[in-house]
């Protein structure tokens, strides 16, 4: 044990501290290890205490954060829809959604991304863009504009690597440009109803 008024060790059979002479009588004395043993205890119960703290803290913030993108957005789109920026677009009878970018079926995929360029830019920068096309390999079989159900497109035929790809772009509005990318899944001779199918994505739009 310990004597309260200078910290020395006596005895418990003492009456008097040997060091200042306290009256060790009627006094409550400090048992040796009692003010270590509650201090681990103290600080023990505060980092519990802090942990739950910022584990609770942390939960909050993640599930608010996760509240606010659901209600910026308050977009749900199922199965057979895809969202493209401000759109919804149905997948095609046959088809599926491989992910954010992708549809496809037994025997095409298609590739749906967002282009920078507006149908005009594209015309008055054509050459550009076959040089473009021509330096990642593709070889230009033909380029056309096209109207469709009143809407236009512009359609390039193309080759890379012995496999015919078809590239469609597309404006949505003047803030979104599409661009698919329609190839076989059997490295097949293109077929024109292929346009089709795609067209018929595009026009399936909602916006949102």
């Amino acid at each position: 044990m310990k004597c309260i008024n200078c910290n020395n060790k006596i005895k418990s059979k003492d009456t008097y501290c040997s060091n200042c002479g306290l009256n060790l009588k009627n006094i409550e004395v400090i048992k040796e290890g009692t003010n270590k043993k509650s201090d681990l205890i103290f600080y023990l119960i505060v980092i519990i205490l802090l942990i739950i703290s910022i584990s609770v803290s942390t939960w909050l913030f993640l599930n608010n954060n996760k509240k606010e993108k659901v209600d910026e957005n308050n977009i749900v789109v199922n199965d057979n829809e895809v969202l493209f920026k401000n759109f919804i677009l149905s997948v095609p009878k046959g088809f599926e959604k491989i992910d954010d970018e992708f549809i496809q079926s037994d025997k095409l995929l298609i590739r749906y991304k967002e282009y920078p360029l507006s149908l005009e830019q594209i015309n008055n920068n054509k050459e550009l863009l076959m040089d473009t096309l021509k330096k990642q390999g593709y070889i230009i079989e033909k380029f056309e504009e096209k109207i469709i159900d009143e809407e236009e497109y512009i359609v390039v035929y193309t080759k890379l690597n012995n496999v015919d790809y078809c590239l469609l772009f597309y404006e949505f509005d003047s803030d979104t440009n599409i661009l698919l990318t329609i190839t076989s899944n059997y490295l097949s001779t293109f077929q024109d109803d292929w346009i089709d199918i795609a067209v018929d994505f595009i026009k399936s739009n909602k916006k949102v």
